[in-house]
């Protein structure tokens, strides 16, 4: 059973919560793990690299899936045209997850570095996301302007603050290939702090972190 023994920090991965049960049915007789890599899949199973041949009905496939593409499958166009993919380059990042430089009056929910591990839920992150949003869509009426957009300043300074933070976490500290991190290496999903720290940040807008227009 040494292919289930991580050589990694815990919690560098999402970690595997059991009641023994999965333990207990890797003991079965008629429960084989392999750690081998597929080579080929044939008429009657699965090859491994190994040369072995494992006899199967059924195959399932968990290969998945594009957590650090945020907002890959729709066209954002911003100021001057510019787009968003581009723009980020695959390496996505918001202020407090929720807004872009160059994409005025453009808000995120659940949107880059605000997802959550263990410290917290993801649903008060969303409820705290859109008041934020809301706070700010009824800043502009009281200011005379008709769009917002975050500085290239206040955004920098805020992605330095959370990657530094993120280097503390023990996601950041491993160099363990996990879905936490980005294509270039960079934790890009996941909240580093408390929960207090991110609704304390997200109370009320700072007027002076924006460009109104």
């Amino acid at each position: 059973m040494s292919q289930i023994v991580p050589n990694y920090p815990p919690y560098a991965k999402r970690s595997v919560r059991d009641d023994g049960t999965w333990a207990a049915a890797l003991k079965k007789d008629n429960v084989t793990l392999t750690s081998s890599g597929i080579l080929s899949i044939e008429e009657h199973g699965i090859r491994t690299q190994d040369d072995v041949l494992h006899g199967c009905d059924v195959i399932i496939y968990g290969t998945g899936f594009r957590a650090s593409e945020f907002l890959s499958t729709i066209d954002i166009r911003g100021r001057n045209s510019v787009d968003l993919q581009e723009q980020w380059a695959g390496d996505a990042r918001a202020y407090w997850g929720i807004t872009i430089p160059n994409f005025p009056n453009f808000f995120c929910l659940y949107g880059p570095n605000t997802n959550l591990n263990v410290n917290g839920s993801t649903v008060l992150f969303s409820e705290a996301a859109v008041e934020y949003t809301l706070e700010c869509i009824k800043l502009l009426p009281t200011t005379g302007h008709r769009a917002l957009d975050i500085g290239w300043e206040a955004f920098d300074e805020y992605n330095e603050w959370i990657d530094a933070s993120n280097k503390l976490v023990a996601a950041g500290v491993s160099t363990v290939n996990s879905w936490y991190r980005n294509a270039l290496g960079r934790l890009s999903q996941n909240w580093p702090l408390t929960t207090l720290e991110y609704w304390n940040g997200t109370r009320t807008p700072k007027v002076a972190d924006y460009e109104l227009l």
